[in-house]
């Protein structure tokens, strides 16, 4: 008799969470290096969680409400330096 080690071969395997991710396998999707990924964490800037076994992992809402909140930043600092220049520019032209 064949002895089972207690899977059945009809289970399906565990869903795997499409919600996280890896700080590499971020850092691979979004064409950066993983050390960047790794600073946000650190900084605190993006918030990470820890499996059981001690490795780092990021929840994709997370990753996503960091990175839009980072992008209107740097639109917002985008639009002032424009605002600026054409300040500047006017000026000189009336002058």
């Amino acid at each position: 008799m064949a002895r089972s080690n207690g899977n059945s071969e009809n289970q399906e395997p565990e869903a795997v969470d499409s919600n996280i991710v890896t700080p590499v396998a971020l850092s691979k999707e979004l064409g950066i290096r993983p050390q960047i990924i790794f600073g946000w964490t650190r900084g605190g800037k993006l918030p990470v969680h820890f499996c059981v076994c001690g490795h780092q992992y990021l929840q994709r809402d997370e990753v996503a409400e960091f990175l839009a909140a980072r992008e209107a930043k740097q639109a917002e600092k985008e639009a002032k330096v424009a605002a600026e220049l054409e300040e500047s520019e006017a000026a000189e032209a009336v002058a």
